[in-house]
């Protein structure tokens, strides 16, 4: 038998390309882990009606704090978010330097928050991509968070692991999980402002 058959799917194997950006293995958060006791137990899903797994992130929880600085870099993970004894309502939300509105959000954000957070609701921002499509860099982070003064859990997640590669052109998305159980309630995707923050709010005054 010839072993021009055998050489060729040896070549495919190891050197077969890839449309997938090389990411730094500093820039990725391990994916899910040990949550630590109490964490609800799997099986595992982001999508509707799932429990999300304790994904771990590079970024920061205090982004304000950390002075959106690169090198001060920490990992977060979603078990932090869900030992919060004051949240009552907890929002997973992906944006890209690239989408227009995912910036429109972050810029009424704000004013959302200060009226939502004290009354339990949590939210973390995962940046999945840079103004080119290409995965996010602690650089892009940075710029994101001093733009928009974000004060609230800001992390990397260049492999877009809060949804999948195949939703990355659908950003905004949004996960609306109950931090007492990490399941998914709602998703939604793109620009859905009018629906999604009375979705929010009603959510809430049903847990208070």
């Amino acid at each position: 038998m010839s072993r021009w058959p055998l050489l060729c799917v040896a070549l495919l194997l190891g050197a077969c390309g890839s449309n997938t950006p090389e990411i730094p293995p500093e820039l990725l958060g391990g994916g899910a882990g040990d949550a630590g006791a109490g964490y609800p137990p799997g099986p595992y899903s982001q999508t509707l009606g799932g429990t999300v797994d304790n994904l771990k992130f590079r970024g920061w929880l205090d982004p304000k704090a950390a002075g959106y600085a690169p090198d001060a870099l920490e990992e977060v993970q979603l078990a932090q978010l869900f030992a919060d004894p004051g949240a009552r309502l907890l929002v997973l939300n992906t944006a890209a330097l690239w989408c227009q509105n995912c910036k429109i959000e972050h810029r009424e954000l704000p004013s959302h928050l200060s009226v939502l957070k004290p009354r339990g609701l949590r939210w973390l921002t995962a940046i999945a991509e840079d103004a080119s499509r290409s995965a996010a860099k602690p650089s892009h982070l940075a710029a994101w968070g001093t733009e928009f003064k974000s004060d609230h859990p800001l992390v990397l997640d260049p492999e877009y692991s809060l949804g999948g590669s195949d939703r990355a052109a659908l950003a905004p998305l949004n996960l609306i999980v109950d931090p007492k159980t990490m399941r998914v309630l709602r998703v939604f995707e793109g620009n859905q402002a009018s629906v999604m923050w009375p979705y929010i709010e009603a959510e809430l005054d049903a847990r208070q």
